[in-house]
């Protein structure tokens, strides 16, 4: 992702990123591994057969990453200097000019009679909203935009993280901590100590207790890599384990990392680009690293390692697994499960990993063709970025996996940004009985989807909805486990919209609204945890806001859960 940097006295620019060839790697066959995986083999999958485009990265030489230690409490809390920094360029393996296409040919999309028109809420059964307050926003953030928020919920406390900060909170929504700016969080690593840090990541461990925060550092550089803090204990608010991987090299870099939790490892996964000047840097591949939990929490030397699909496939989503408190967390083992995008708006590839093996594909998903998401409109002047129809989020929860994204579609009245969801077996990469739906409604647009899964099987997704009527704000929807198929509830407001959105002069419209939001499920398996961005009246360079809002399902009954 390209960032532009910009001090009071002078600026940076670093430069974007434009496809002009692709590449194709070739890797083994793959049909020993899923009889060794024990993996079922759907009618017509492509598990037995020759698969091109992965391979293991045996080549790969990490050197050890060795961790300092930091205690939250001896933190500065100043910014390192003012500064104005903005995402101009979200990184793709398109063309801007294919982009353009794909945007043009959504426009042109026919009504489309399956897709859910959304309607008003709540609903009698939807979820209720809990404990909800204003989180961190941009006056709070040594200036940087867009946030790309996300967050992660332990027995105590709440972990917001935005670009480029980070705040903690008890979860009645007080302060446990002051707006942390990220390079303070992570400036006793030497190696993270003056990187340009970007795409935050949080997420919680429920199976032992800790928090991971990590940030993708250097974008286009090859000294730059991946800056990973991991908690001592599940009190986020003490000392922390510092780690820096190097996992730019050569011939390609990182961008737009994502992070989960499995039995045995935390696994990274990213999209790589080479360095060949703008606007010539090529799409490479995407890839995915597993760093040994055991070794992490107990502040050891970590060797990542890792697998690269080719470059069909795009934005691979680790699983994030989920249940321990309901006795649910599925003992995997050293098997890891990532959806790997291919890019086209309608066919995903589930594939499980062991490190030091060859990513076995279990099945490929066709969910129907769905648009380019185009750009939103707002009540007032300006546009916001929908981006691309990249993956969001890919959820555990009682052995399916549960996805989401932006797609364009037709709900009758023209083309709008629409949320796509599906459930997915993981046994064999079918569609589970909750299917899969596309939701949306003629002049509405509905972007940037993250979504979670109670321990009862039912489902919260939070978005940014914005229209020629209103102002971008945080909406929710839901479905219970035994809603009809494909299927959505009634919609409900979190945080309206206060003001059109504006940003830097160097970010003209269609403006840079973000990347992602953030949800997640409480270890207790009840509480849906959403922090989401809306337009936020204030008198800065970029006027947004995150907020935080905690959902139940009133016939979903709670866990207690207690530090460990």
């Amino acid at each position: 992702m390209r960032l532009f940097r910009i001090t009071i006295l002078f600026v940076i620019a670093l430069t974007g990123v434009i496809l002009l060839t692709r590449q194709v790697q070739v890797g083994p066959e793959l049909a020993e591994r899923g009889e060794a995986l024990g993996v079922a083999a759907p009618a017509g999958s492509r598990l037995n057969a020759i698969l091109t485009s992965s391979q293991t990265d045996a080549g790969d030489e990490f050197a050890a990453a060795i961790p300092v230690t930091m205690h939250v409490s001896e933190l500065s809390l100043e910014p390192r200097a003012a500064e104005l920094s903005v995402e101009q360029e979200l990184d793709s393996p398109l063309s801007l000019a294919e982009q353009a296409e794909r945007q043009q040919a959504a426009l042109d999309l026919p009504p489309d009679p399956q897709i859910q028109i959304a309607s008003a809420g709540p609903e009698p059964n939807a979820p209720i909203l809990g404990v909800n307050f204003a989180a961190l926003d941009y006056a709070e953030t040594a200036t940087n935009a867009p946030p790309d928020p996300e967050i992660a919920v332990g027995p105590n406390h709440i972990v917001a993280v935005v670009n480029v900060a980070i705040q903690i909170y008890s979860k009645t929504g007080s302060d446990a901590t002051a707006v942390i700016p990220a390079n303070n969080f992570f400036g006793t690593h030497p190696d993270c100590d003056e990187g340009l840090l970007y795409d935050p990541n949080v997420v919680f461990d429920e199976e032992i207790g800790r928090y991971l925060i990590g940030f993708d550092m250097g974008p286009f550089s090859t000294e730059g890599g991946y800056c990973l803090a991991v908690s001592q204990t599940s009190n986020p608010t003490g000392a922390w384990f510092l780690y820096f991987f190097h996992l730019n090299n050569n011939s390609t870099w990182v961008d737009f990392p994502q992070a989960a939790v499995t039995d045995s490892y935390i696994t990274v996964t990213g999209n790589l680009f080479d360095y060949v000047p703008s606007p010539s840097t090529n799409y490479m591949g995407a890839k995915i690293w597993a760093f040994n939990k055991s070794q992490l929490y107990a502040g050891g030397a970590v060797v990542p390692q890792s697998a690269t699909l080719g470059d069909d496939y795009f934005t691979m989503q680790p699983l994030h697994l989920h249940g321990v408190a309901e006795s649910t967390w599925p003992r995997h083992g050293q098997r890891i499960y990532f959806l790997a995008d291919q890019f086209d708006g309608a066919h995903y590839s589930l594939f499980v990993w062991e490190p030091g093996n060859v990513p076995v594909l279990v099945n490929e998903i066709n969910l129907g063709q769905g648009g380019f998401p185009i750009n939103v409109p707002q009540n007032g002047p300006g546009l916001l970025r929908a981006n691309d129809y990249r993956l969001l989020d890919f959820e555990y929860r009682n052995n399916y996996g549960w996805l989401t994204q932006t797609v364009s579609c037709n709900p009758g009245g023209g083309t709008s940004n629409c949320l796509r969801w599906a459930q997915i077996l993981l046994v064999n990469g079918q569609l589970g009985p909750a299917g899969s739906g596309t939701y949306g409604s003629s002049s509405e647009h509905r972007i940037y989807p993250d979504l979670a899964i109670n321990r009862c099987n039912d489902l919260v997704i939070g978005y940014t909805k914005s229209s020629t009527s209103s102002f971008p704000g945080i909406w929710f929807t839901g479905r219970k486990q035994l809603d009809s198929a494909g299927t959505l509830q009634a919609e409900a407001q979190l945080k309206a919209g206060e003001i059109a959105y504006t940003s830097f002069a160097s970010d003209p419209s269609p403006h840079r609204w973000g990347d992602y939001t953030g949800m997640t499920i409480d270890p207790d398996g009840l509480r849906f945890w959403y922090i989401g961005e809306y337009s936020k009246d204030i008198a800065t360079a970029s006027r947004w806001g995150t907020y935080i809002g905690a959902f139940t399902y009133p016939n979903c009954q709670p866990i207690n859960v207690t530090d460990r």
